[in-house]
């Protein structure tokens, strides 16, 4: 079982990834945190972080309630919008994840979905 530490969805980037230099700001439990979109590590990429978890990219999903795509080997972990993809970022002990992804033509969201206590 997961247990969240914070839950969103806050919108925290809405424009063109490519075009993004300032740092994502977010607030969890009364704390700023800030981080760069380049910063985020695909969700398929949990396992390679080099820590001993207790859950996996799948079992995060599923307690998001988000859908898992498997392409043959391939497995998508699709976020909370149509078009967006799960991605993370692991900041001291809490692990950030986040929607991403392109919603409209040559536009990018990102969605702040929860902070988990490692």
């Amino acid at each position: 079982m997961i247990n969240f530490y914070d839950l969103g969805p806050v919108t925290v980037f809405d424009g063109d990834v490519a075009q993004q230099k300032a740092p994502l700001i977010i607030n969890v439990k009364g704390q700023s945190v800030s981080l760069a979109i380049s910063d985020l590590i695909s969700l398929n990429k949990l396992a390679d972080v080099g820590r001993n978890l207790p859950f996996n990219a799948d079992d995060l999903s599923l307690a998001l309630s988000l859908p898992v795509t498997n392409l043959g080997a391939v497995k998508i972990h699709k976020g909370s919008k149509q078009g967006l993809k799960l991605y993370f970022s692991i900041i001291d002990d809490l692990l950030y994840v986040f929607s991403l992804g392109e919603y409209q033509p040559g536009r990018y969201l990102c969605i702040f979905e929860c902070a988990v206590h490692l």
